[in-house]
């Protein structure tokens, strides 16, 4: 893909570079355009939030939102084009890691938002509640019970886990900090922020906007980064819809935008925005309900059939107009310990070879319908995000081949996310994704607890999984650590548990005007999508 550069010079990602494993700076230098205010911009949310307690509920709009607000014990710093980001000091100036703990050196410059230091027991008292309460732990940070000490004095926070985790450290130095009155009155926390970021919330309106105001006295950023030449204000607005956000970027009434589908080509080539390009490391994963009350669950060879007849690349097509990484495996090519031998363990076969395998299993038709061995005939329910293209229609029209009748469950973002924990679905198709890099950051979400206690939403029970994912956190070194993720992504596979998809390409437009850093993963200190807003500035 070659963008548009007009009168301005660009450091940009392209499709190639991502596909090679690019997880880079994107660096606009003087731009121009169309004129920008400079004292607000406004950007959107993909819908409307719930509540703002992140540490209870946890969904990208209201993500998007708080991340301003907040700070984090670390952040990332993009390094050459095509190497992976590394982590970089923040609120911590330097750390320890042994292979079940984590010990932070904290600066002493950072206060709270009200004024108040921000101490190791401040710290503290935020992941004890994180501990306490979030259903993401497991999935963040990794199995295992987690415990905090905290020495002001010294200025320490030690983090340490039951089990050991070689990956520990992208979850707990990447959890907001949340500070007194918060964690006082967390009644608070549900229309309201209490953080030590460049950031404070000052106003909100479900369905409308939520404004941010600049907050001079953040002096404390990654890499020196302070408030002087942000911009005062951030404007928030909840658009559920890719048309409507587009046309809003077209007509003024939004400044940044996560644009995906149908709608990128004619922005992509508009000259009045620069565009950013990164790629989710969890491929979006066509899942299986493994509950034991699911036939689905229950029938391997029925699982293995739909698996047959899904395409990677037919999805990528249709779903995302082809601007997305087909995917094999359980994560992208570009994350560490990928295993390349998931491109031949995929099952795959003809329409007249995927009828075998049921029949070897007892199905049969009749009538044009699919009978399972218990005599039943085969009824699967689809769950779909009311935003989404039209891959789900594509995987529906596969399955429908076997003789399958399906229905597809069409939801809006929050209803969907609450259907898909609950498990009242068949089939669906998981988009939840990490920040990082790892196996490990994505293993939560396909497996370990499910909701409440975790984000894994596929009811699956495997203990050899379980002991793959364990084998690997606890590896001293990156062979054996590679060795067991590998095993960890083949058995997906062979037991047909899931589907690999494709990652899309997320699209985010700034106005010229704008300049910005972007990088993947994080950002730090308040970003979204791949824009990081304290690198926001807006020419005069």
């Amino acid at each position: 893909m070659k963008l548009r550069t007009g009168k301005r010079r660009v450091v940009a990602l392209s499709a190639a570079a991502l596909a090679a494993g690019a997880v880079a700076l994107t660096l606009v230098v003087g731009a121009t355009g169309a004129p920008v205010a400079t004292n607000s911009i406004s950007i959107r949310l993909p819908g409307d939030w719930a509540n703002l307690d992140f540490q209870k509920t946890s969904l990208l709009p209201q993500i998007n939102l708080i991340t301003p607000a907040y700070d984090t014990l670390l952040s990332w710093a993009p390094r050459k084009r095509g190497q992976v980001s590394k982590l970089v000091p923040y609120i911590a100036s330097s750390w320890k890691l042994t292979s079940n703990s984590i010990t932070f050196k904290l600066t002493n410059q950072a206060k709270c938002q009200n004024g108040a230091k921000l101490t190791p027991s401040v710290v503290k008292a935020s992941f004890d509640r994180y501990i306490a309460n979030s259903p993401q732990l497991a999935t963040t940070w990794g199995p295992g019970q987690y415990t905090v000490t905290a020495n002001d004095k010294a200025r320490t926070l030690t983090v340490t886990s039951s089990l050991p985790n070689n990956e520990l450290i992208y979850g707990v130095g990447g959890n907001f900090i949340i500070c007194q009155k918060g964690i006082q009155d967390p009644s608070m926390l549900q229309e309201g922020t209490d953080g030590s970021g460049p950031y404070k919330l000052v106003s909100s309106a479900h369905g409308q906007q939520a404004v941010l105001q600049l907050w001079p006295d953040w002096k404390w950023g990654p890499n020196g980064t302070t408030s002087k030449g942000m911009v005062p204000q951030i404007v928030f607005k909840p658009v559920d819809n890719e048309t409507t956000a587009a046309n809003l970027l077209l007509t003024g009434g939004l400044d940044i935008a996560q644009v995906s589908g149908a709608d990128v080509s004619r922005l992509i080539t508009n000259n009045n925005f620069n565009v950013s390009i990164s790629h989710q490391f969890l491929p979006y994963e066509l899942e299986f309900n493994l509950r034991n009350n699911r036939l689905i669950g229950t029938s391997a060879p029925l699982r293995k059939a739909i698996t047959m007849l899904i395409d990677e690349k037919a999805f990528n097509r249709v779903e995302f107009a082809g601007r997305g990484l087909p995917s094999t495996s359980v994560v992208t090519k570009d994350t560490k310990c990928y295993d390349p031998t998931t491109e031949k363990l995929r099952p795959r076969g003809s329409l007249a070879e995927a009828q075998k395998v049921l029949t070897d299993a007892g199905y049969k038709v009749q009538g044009g319908n699919l009978i399972a061995p218990n005599g039943s005939e085969v009824k699967l329910t689809l769950l779909k995000l009311d935003i989404m293209g039209q891959g789900m229609e594509y995987i529906g029209g596969q399955v429908k081949q076997l003789g399958i009748d399906t229905t597809i469950n069409t939801l809006p973002y929050t209803q969907w996310v609450g259907n898909a924990l609950a498990g009242n679905w068949d089939l669906w198709i998981n988009t939840l994704y990490p920040s990082y890099p790892a196996v490990g950051t994505v293993a939560g979400y396909i497996s370990g607890p499910g909701y409440p206690n975790g984000f894994n939403s596929n009811g699956m029970a495997d203990e050899q999984i379980d002991g793959f994912r364990a084998a690997a956190l606890a590896a001293s070194t990156d062979k054996d650590e590679c060795l067991n993720w590998a095993k960890f992504q083949q058995r997906f596979l062979t037991q047909s548990y899931l589907v690999p998809l494709s990652a899309p390409f997320s699209y985010t437009f700034v106005r010229k005007g704008i300049v910005y850093q972007a990088w993947s993963p994080g950002g730090g200190s308040g970003s979204f999508g791949s824009v990081a807003i304290p690198s926001i500035r807006v020419l005069k």
